[in-house]
């Protein structure tokens, strides 16, 4: 996959994480700038969700856990490359149990 296919997936799946999370701005505040998303609570912990060109992924870091997800073109999904889990449904679960409440992504 070429860089330019890969900014616009990557860029799609960061919007869609946005527009998403939109719902929770009450909670916790929602950054999107220069392909990285951050996910900032209301004790100062922040999660981060960016966009790796080089290794062509979309990096996730949920405190001390860290997923590395490829894009599957056909399903349009992000997969961990070690789990085989889906990016959202990774974020979903970590910012749930961060808020203290299901989060459906």
């Amino acid at each position: 996959m070429d860089e330019t296919r890969f900014d616009e997936l990557a860029d799609t799946e960061l919007q869609a994480l946005v527009q998403a999370l939109g719902a929770l701005e009450d909670r916790c505040d929602i950054e999107l700038g220069g392909g990285i998303l951050t996910i900032e609570f209301d004790d100062g912990t922040k999660f981060v969700v960016n966009s790796h060109r080089a290794a062509r992924q979309i990096w996730l870091a949920t405190g001390l856990v860290a997923s590395h997800c490829s894009p599957e073109e056909k399903s349009g999904r992000w997969l961990d490359s070690k789990t085989g889990a889906d990016l959202r449904a990774i974020l979903a679960e970590a910012v749930g149990r961060k808020l203290g409440a299901p989060v459906s992504l």
